[in-house]
């Protein structure tokens, strides 16, 4: 029993190495897909920022500004080209941590494709609070609880000492006769000896259910906060992409035209241009966050335990 429950602690640790490591390829490739986004919105905000630099400079041109406003969208545009550079270096270093996962050392892939914004809905927190108890570490609690209680088993029946009586036949060549030989070996102070390894075993016993419902605990109010994150992102992107984006956009075109017509400043344009492009940029990161929660709640309820090839 001993020998079963040690190799089932050898088998739970490697169920929750193998969960970890789903769990850090999942955000490993998260990140790939959310700098390939945040790539493509340097992208644009560079297309901004030269569209920018026309405009301005056909208004100086007209006399309608001054050149000062020439030379703050040169800074801009700067600006933007180094967020592109860096852009570019994030998604990079990214990549290559994706692929070191499974022994590469380059990134021999073109993209990761992935649709960020296909967001589900998360099953009730009372349904996965049930699906917990598969989770690597609870069982791995139950497993050395068990552990624990034939060890005490194994300790009480060292008590008693092991008789060992053995017999044959003996032949004596100075008298050339045959005699039966027979010896009991009968061990002392075995309870004595005994006594330490049991009053062990006893107090991992009880130590052992303890553990087990603090960690429980733990994990209760680790799932929940997780939840709790995963309905936020859920509502961030839904915010985003249904009321903020439109409204920016809507709001960049009037920002637009007024500066070409006059009415309003470069600066209000600048803000303008920057508040869509943060608020893209703000709903991919929710979008990231969401899939990342998704991966951390397969973790602890153990559902992916079914992906994969079996090792």
């Amino acid at each position: 029993d001993i020998a079963r429950n040690k190799a089932m602690l050898l088998r739970n640790e490697q169920d929750a190495r193998r969960l970890d490591l789903l769990v850090e390829a999942t955000k490993r490739f998260v990140q790939v897909v959310a700098d390939q986004e945040r790539l493509a919105l340097a992208k644009h905000t560079l297309e901004l920022a030269k569209n920018n630099n026309e405009v301005v400079q056909l208004r100086v041109n007209a006399g309608k500004s001054a050149n000062t406003e020439l030379r703050y969208v040169g800074i801009t545009l700067a600006k933007t080209q180094l967020e592109l550079e860096h852009a570019r270096h994030a998604l990079a270093t990214s990549r290559l941590k994706l692929v070191t996962l499974w022994g590469d050392k380059t990134a021999e892939f073109s993209e990761a494709e992935a649709d960020l914004f296909v967001l589900e809905t998360p099953p009730t927190f009372e349904s996965l609070e049930q699906l917990l108890e598969r989770n690597p570490d609870l069982v791995r609690f139950a497993t050395e609880q068990r552990l624990a209680t034939t060890q005490i088993q194994l300790a009480r029946s060292r008590r008693k000492a092991d008789i060992e009586i053995a017999g044959g036949l003996r032949h004596f060549n100075f008298t050339d006769d045959t005699g039966l030989v027979v010896s009991l070996d009968i061990p002392l102070g075995n309870r004595s000896r005994a006594a330490p390894k049991e009053d062990e075993a006893e107090w991992n016993s009880q130590r052992q259910p303890y553990d087990l419902e603090q960690r429980r605990l733990e994990l209760h109010a680790t799932l929940f906060e997780v939840h709790q994150e995963i309905r936020h992102a859920i509502d961030a992107v839904s915010s985003y992409r249904d009321t903020i984006i439109p409204l920016s956009a809507s709001a960049l075109k009037d920002y637009e035209k007024g500066y070409k017509a006059g009415r309003y400043s470069l600066l209000e344009l600048f803000v303008a241009q920057r508040t869509l492009i943060d608020a893209k940029l703000e709903a991919v990161m929710a979008a990231a966050d969401y899939h990342r929660y998704r991966s951390e709640i397969d973790r602890l309820t153990g559902a992916g335990l079914g992906i994969g090839a079996n090792p």
